[in-house]
């Protein structure tokens, strides 16, 4: 598949063999996690597997490394959400295609859907319904950074460092910037961007919300 690119190009390594938690403080543990629920992480060391399991509340985590290469980002984290993947993917695609606009120019609009667990993203051409770009494939269970929001005018633009799927099918990552020209939208596009990373990021762990 071709792709056209227009954004940000940096590397990423795809090579993972533990869960790494990094501390909003500095540091990072490399571990086991066992368990994640809305209060905390519990894990054992990655050197002890047949330790004792530890806790870590979530408020002490800037962001994990999952051993699949799944990333998980802690900062301004929302609350808690019981929305299935599929109805969060529903919502995203309906903020995508309703305010989302390229970051260059506020007459090409973001077209989107999901192929798999993938958000497939266009840049329509701003006098007929053609796309501007082939599409895109970002992987959000790989969101390195959800940047602030920056406002300018009666607009926001969205910073996302993001992973997303390259001509050979490895995982890359970019800068995503989605211009929002409803500015009050911008921060339920980023809400609900967070949510499907943390949902994606912790598939494979179970989820304790006693």
């Amino acid at each position: 598949m071709k792709i056209y690119y227009i954004l940000l190009f940096l590397t990423s390594s795809n090579a993972f063999s533990q869960d790494i938690i990094y501390g909003n403080e500095g540091g990072k543990i490399n571990s086991i996690i066992k368990e994640a629920n809305n209060e905390n992480i519990k894990y054992v060391n990655f050197n002890d597997p047949d330790g004792s399991v530890q806790i870590l509340e979530r408020d002490r985590i800037k962001k994990i490394i999952f051993q699949n290469g799944a990333i998980e980002v802690f900062r301004n984290v929302p609350a808690p959400s019981k929305l299935s993947k599929e109805e969060v993917k529903a919502i995203i695609l309906e903020k995508i295609n309703r305010y989302a606009f390229d970051a260059k120019s506020s007459l090409r609009s973001y077209r989107g859907t999901f192929e798999a667990d993938y958000l497939k993203l266009w840049i329509m051409r701003s006098r007929d319904d053609a796309p501007f770009t082939e599409p895109i494939l970002f992987d959000f269970s790989r969101a390195y950074d959800f940047q602030d929001i920056s406002y300018r005018n009666n607009e926001a633009f969205i910073n996302v460092f993001v992973g997303f799927i390259d001509r050979k099918g490895r995982v890359d990552k970019v800068k995503l910037v989605i211009r929002v020209i409803e500015k009050e939208q911008a921060e339920e596009i980023v809400t609900i961007l967070k949510i499907y990373n943390r949902l994606l990021a912790e598939e494979n762990i179970r989820v304790d919300d006693k």
